[in-house]
C-alpha cells in the first residue's frame, strides 16, 4: 500500500487548497468596507475601557497604538473565519479563473513540489504556523519587528517575504495591505524546522 498521495491526488488537494484561499479572499474584498466600520465602532469601546484601566497617560502613547492596530488585525481575522457559503457566482468566477490560469498554477504545483518546505508565522509568538516551500523565500534577514501590525520581538528572529498565496496553512494574515496576492513578512523560528531544514535557512541567509 503506497504511504503518499500520488501526483494527481495531491495537485487537487494543493488545488482545493488555493480555491479555498481564492474564496475566502474574494469574500473578503466584498464584506471588507460593510465589516470595518463595525471593526472601528467595537475598537473605540474597547479603547474606552482600555483607557480607564490604564489611565488616560496610555491613551495616544506608543503602548496604546500597538494595541490599537493588534486589536483591529485580530478582528479582522475573526471576520476572515465566518465565510459565507459558497454561491453560484463565485463557482463560475473560479472555474473562469482556473481555465485562464491553470498553466501558471500547474507551474506553481510543480516548483512546489519540488521545493523543501519551511514552517512560518507572523510573529515570532504567533500560535498559528504555515508552511512555505522554501525557495519561494525572499529578502531572508536578521530582525525584531514583524509584518502586519509591527510586533517588536525580544531578539533577534529570522524574516523572510512570500506571497500570501503561496502559505499552507492558517497563519495570521488580515489581507489590510489590499487584494490578494502580495507579499507579506514571515518570521522562521528554530523550534518549528527539523535541523537540516534550518540549516539551509542559515546557509540561504549567509548566501
Amino acid at each position: 500500500m503506497q504511504n503518499t498521495l500520488d501526483v494527481g491526488a495531491k495537485w487537487k488537494q494543493w488545488l482545493a487548497h488555493r480555491e479555498q484561499e481564492w474564496r475566502k479572499e474574494r469574500s473578503l474584498e466584498e464584506r471588507r468596507l460593510e465589516y470595518d466600520e463595525e471593526i472601528e465602532e467595537q475598537i473605540t469601546a474597547e479603547y474606552q475601557e482600555q483607557m480607564r484601566q490604564c489611565g488616560e497617560e496610555w491613551a495616544g502613547s506608543t503602548e496604546s497604538i500597538d494595541w490599537c492596530e493588534e486589536r483591529r488585525e485580530q478582528l479582522r481575522d475573526q471576520k476572515a473565519l465566518e465565510e459565507p457559503s459558497p454561491t453560484e457566482d463565485l463557482d463560475e468566477e473560479w472555474r473562469a479563473f482556473l481555465s485562464e490560469h491553470e498553466e501558471e498554477l500547474r507551474q506553481r504545483f510543480a516548483a512546489y513540489q519540488a521545493s523543501e518546505k519551511v514552517y512560518i508565522r507572523r510573529h515570532w509568538n504567533d500560535h498559528k504556523i504555515g508552511a512555505v516551500p522554501l525557495e519561494s523565500l525572499s529578502g531572508l534577514h536578521w530582525g525584531t519587528i514583524s509584518g502586519g501590525v509591527q510586533k517588536r520581538a525580544p531578539r533577534a528572529f529570522i524574516y523572510g517575504h512570500i506571497s500570501c498565496t503561496n502559505v499552507e496553512g492558517e497563519i495570521g494574515h488580515s489581507g489590510i495591505h489590499g487584494p490578494c496576492p502580495h507579499e507579506i513578512k514571515v518570521c522562521l523560528v528554530k523550534k518549528d524546522n527539523e535541523a537540516t531544514t534550518w540549516n539551509r535557512v542559515l546557509s540561504q541567509l549567509k548566501s
